[in-house]
């Protein structure tokens, strides 16, 4: 039996892979500055995009909750959960990451924050969103290829 059956991964990738990032743009900009335009609108937008990003994860978190199936990729899930922040990304916590990180980088200017964005977010799919539908596929069969086919992985 394939282990992501039973739950889709032993380690809780994304949130590492988020703060290894975040480590890594703010060492990077130290040993080497990679600056981008650094305006009060780019700030006040980056400072937006971190509000919707926290708003988005806390909601998405919530929606799972009360669908009362696990937050964390290393249990099993319980329900399929279509609803919420689930009815228009299949992966909302893992783009509120990636929105999160997009938002340091317009506050601090920085484009490593870009980069390494983009580099957990490449790194999350493979670590942790592709496990996550083989385990979805074999718990809940047609009606998660159904929801696949309605709803974008990422936004």
């Amino acid at each position: 039996m394939k282990a992501y059956r039973t739950k889709s991964t032993n380690i809780t990738w994304s949130p590492v892979l988020v703060l290894l990032a975040i480590v890594a743009a703010h060492f990077a900009g130290t040993i080497h500055r990679l600056p981008l335009p650094d305006t009060l609108i780019l700030r006040a937008t980056g400072g937006a995009m971190l509000l919707a990003s926290l708003a988005l994860i806390t909601a998405s978190m919530f929606t799972l909750i009360t669908s009362h199936t696990t937050i964390l990729p290393t249990r099993k899930s319980t329900h399929l959960v279509t609803t919420g922040p689930f009815g228009y990304s299949r992966n909302p916590i893992y783009a509120g990451y990636i929105l999160g990180l997009l938002a340091l980088a317009l506050l601090t200017a920085s484009g490593w924050f870009v980069f390494f964005g983009l580099m957990a977010a490449a790194s999350t799919h493979i670590l942790s969103v592709r496990r996550e539908e083989l385990h979805l596929l074999a718990t809940f069969g047609a009606d998660y290829e159904y929801y696949c086919r309605h709803v974008r992985r990422w936004v």
